[in-house]
């Protein structure tokens, strides 16, 4: 079984790619798609040197591939040009392996915020498999595009979007090492009771549930919330404070503002509203069950 994996030395696609080495059978393969992976080495690796620019050089490799994860995204909340990095080369992939006789499973993973919250949600319950999609950053609308695509390419497909992505190597700009860096300059949060609450998933766990599309009928055409546990804002701004500074503060009691975050979630960043109100927490038990 050959396998096509995109985005192999990111912070998934390296936990991926590890996954995929470690639980293959002997004969299999992995062909990793990447932009500098010289230091990347395995008898049944073979590094395809290049970006998703140069997919059609890679078009027999990925033809005789029965699984193909597209993992490489362009994940940052900010900036534009998204669709060149997150869409284009999405409905470039598809294409190629239409007419695959080899293809079993094209694994796309997504985001959370590709659902995003309604206007006139009040971000109480947390997204679930049939939540509109209302994404509000050109990230999201990006992946929203290109899970759309893969849809309506006819090949067959599993989505997964996971929700916050933590563990070793995370990139600088992600939220949970975003708000550690806070925390190691001394930023007040640990002293605040804020009631917000996240749902994350570590990077490991998130790879061993892509991983397990792998012939598994259950997940065929399937699309997944990808998140393992709802954490609570206070409590890993206290964890993180400890471990940064080996303290356990005493937080302030903070109103809850859940009410009034679902009412002004439009209007305030993504990051405020996580701090106070539920904006980031998904729920999806069929996750669990088939991954």
């Amino acid at each position: 079984m050959n396998v096509f994996l995109t985005g192999a030395t990111g912070f998934v696609g390296r936990a991926v790619l590890d996954r995929l080495l470690a639980t293959l059978a002997p004969g299999d393969r992995v062909f990793a798609l990447a932009r500098s992976a010289a230091y990347l080495s395995h008898p049944q690796l073979e590094v395809l040197a290049g970006s998703l620019d140069d997919l059609d050089a890679f078009a027999p490799q990925l033809a005789s591939c029965r699984y193909v994860f597209h993992v490489a995204a362009n994940a940052s909340f900010r900036g534009r040009g998204h669709e060149a990095v997150n869409l284009r080369p999405t409905e470039r992939m598809l294409a190629l392996l239409r007419g695959s006789a080899a293809l079993a499973g094209f694994v796309f993973v997504s985001t959370i915020g590709a659902v995003d919250r309604a206007p006139g949600d009040d971000c109480r319950a947390p997204l679930a498999p049939g939540s509109t999609p209302s994404p509000r950053s050109e990230y999201g609308r990006s992946k929203l595009r290109a899970e759309e695509a893969v849809r309506a390419s006819g090949l067959p497909f599993t989505i997964v979007r996971p929700a916050w992505v933590y563990g070793p190597g995370m990139r600088p700009d992600s939220h949970l090492r975003q708000f550690a860096e806070w925390l190691w300059r001394g930023a007040p949060a640990p002293l605040l009771g804020l009631p917000g609450a996240v749902s994350v998933i570590h990077v490991s766990d998130l790879a061993r549930a892509l991983c397990n599309v792998i012939d598994n009928p259950a997940a065929a055409g399937e699309t997944y919330f990808a998140e393992t546990e709802v954490v609570p804002v206070a409590e890993a701004m206290r964890a993180l404070d400890a471990a940064l500074h080996g303290r356990a503060r005493a937080q302030l009691p903070w109103p809850d503002a859940g009410a009034l975050a679902g009412r002004l979630h439009r209007w305030l960043p993504v990051g405020v509203t996580s701090l106070v109100g539920a904006y980031l927490t998904a729920s999806d038990p069929r996750f669990r069950r088939d991954l």
